[in-house]
């Protein structure tokens, strides 16, 4: 949501880990509501608890949903992660949404002309920091070089990570994992020169 991702572009998150991103966008995609497979909610213990409206909502929620016509990626490196996300996208009822595929992020082509990233690369404790500044570098320069034409949105600690990435945000939003400081960026990858970009974008003639 806070990308401003309305559904209507097609949609990679090229380290998926355990398919929380794709799986969310699925969802939005075809206006799935969250938890809409609960069987039980604290509510329903509660002495005013109407069943009777509660089922009319749920009715009503279900009727909203809507077949998706985008194309949703997932991939990550490692074959036991994946086998994880399957398993999550299975239980959220998206895996026919979402195509899943074992890649490696720094090795693969665009899979499509245009569309929107998300991604949450590993920058955990395990990881020294001379690594996290080289994979944050390599990833911008993935970007710069491959993904033309893509809008990317990065979620990274708020460190030499994130400015590693070597591109200029077009915007920045604070958030927090957990204790951690947390930015999430947004790239804009411009088929041609972001120059040509701007004049492409004006009524005036070329």
């Amino acid at each position: 949501l806070l990308s401003g991702w309305d559904g209507s572009s097609d949609f990679l998150d090229p380290m998926c880990g355990s398919g929380t991103i794709t799986i969310e966008a699925a969802m939005m995609a075809a206006n799935i509501p969250a938890n809409i497979a609960r069987k039980e909610f604290a509510f329903m213990r509660w002495e005013n608890y109407d069943e009777t409206l509660y089922e009319q909502i749920r009715e009503s929620a279900l009727n909203k949903i809507k077949e998706n016509t985008l194309r949703i990626m997932a991939t990550d490196k490692s074959d036991a992660t994946l086998r994880k996300a399957k398993l999550n996208m299975k239980s959220a009822g998206v895996e026919d949404m979402i195509k899943l595929s074992q890649a490696d992020f720094f090795k693969m082509e665009k899979p499509y002309e245009r569309g929107l990233i998300i991604m949450n690369p590993p920058y955990g404790e395990r990881l020294r920091t001379d690594d996290v500044v080289a994979q944050f570098k390599a990833i911008g320069d993935k970007f710069k070089n491959d993904f033309q034409g893509y809008e990317a949105w990065i979620i990274a600690p708020n460190n030499e990570a994130i400015k590693s990435v070597g591109l200029r945000p077009s915007r920045r939003i604070t958030l927090f994992n957990g204790a951690i400081e947390c930015k999430f960026n947004k790239y804009e990858m411009y088929l041609g020169t972001k120059k040509l970009h701007k004049i492409k974008n004006t009524d005036l003639p070329i």
